[in-house]
């Protein structure tokens, strides 16, 4: 009954100091909502990265990044919509089934366009490319388990270079570094 006692008193003393802990766990601040921006279609935010060639970074905004994602998910990810929380990106959107290649049993259990919601770690790839690692994967309201996650995103990969980093972005050359704060990307210029 002691133990239990013990057990009870602190979880209660943990869940009211989540201030303390819960964003170094999770990577986002606790009860905060995710604020999802829609593309931009008036704005081209990789000229801007062009024109800013001189500057020693260049930060990208959330509505920027939607403008982006929107480009290289177009036709896989349809109405796409991005948020940053943390050192994460979310992307969430109607997947299109059509899209996937190969998902045999699974094609039956997404019937039309379900909504898809991912939370990924941007990274460069190589020179030129970011690269968005799937940490978690919602499909439907579903949550995807990671093994199956890696294979169903993998399924839209299209071209085989593409197959083991699908949602992709590239970048001017001059990016040498990135990282995922305040609510923005910013990329380094690998020499100032």
């Amino acid at each position: 009954m002691g133990c239990l006692l013990v057990l009870l008193v602190g979880g209660a003393m943990a869940w009211f100091a989540r201030d303390l802990w819960w964003e170094a766990a999770t990577g986002r601040a606790p009860g905060a909502a995710l604020v999802w921006v829609a593309p931009d279609s008036t704005v081209d935010p990789r000229s801007r990265l062009g024109r800013e060639a001189a500057a020693s970074y260049v930060s990208l905004s959330a509505s920027d990044l939607a403008t982006i994602l929107s480009r290289s998910t177009r036709g896989i990810i349809d109405s796409p919509e991005v948020a940053i929380a943390g050192p994460e990106l979310h992307l969430r959107g109607k997947l299109l089934v059509g899209s996937l290649e190969g998902i045999g049993p699974l094609a039956g259990w997404l019937p039309g366009a379900p909504r898809l919601e991912l939370a990924g770690r941007p990274a460069l790839r190589r020179r030129g490319q970011v690269c968005v690692t799937a940490t978690d994967l919602r499909v439907g309201g579903v949550q995807v388990p990671s093994a199956a996650r890696e294979a169903l995103v993998a399924r839209w990969g299209g071209a085989a270079e593409n197959r083991d980093c699908p949602i992709s972005f590239s970048v001017p050359n001059w990016v040498g570094d990135l990282r995922v704060a305040n609510g923005k990307l910013t990329v380094y210029k690998d020499r100032p």
